[in-house]
């Protein structure tokens, strides 16, 4: 796993300097450029997970389980009458 972009023995701190000032410049923060979905869907998303039984994510199950999701998800978004 490469932890630095900087060869061994050399100084990281100059450059995570460098990042500090170049994120405090963005307009968003660093979580909310990396969030895939806002924060509702994200609540909804885990309390139906932690419904189903919280079940192991793996690359061959994961679409089996959002598939398994989706009817709660749906619910939770229908508007209301």
């Amino acid at each position: 796993m490469l932890d630095s972009v900087c060869a061994e023995g050399e100084d990281q701190a100059p450059l995570d300097k460098k990042i500090d000032e170049y994120r405090s410049s963005l307009e968003f923060s660093k979580d909310e450029c990396m969030q895939w979905v806002d924060e509702e869907f994200d609540i909804a998303a885990r309390q139906v997970y932690a419904e189903i039984g919280e079940p192991d994510i793996r690359p061959l199950t994961a679409w089996g389980i959002f598939i398994q999701m989706l009817p709660s998800l749906n619910a939770f978004f229908e508007p209301s009458n």
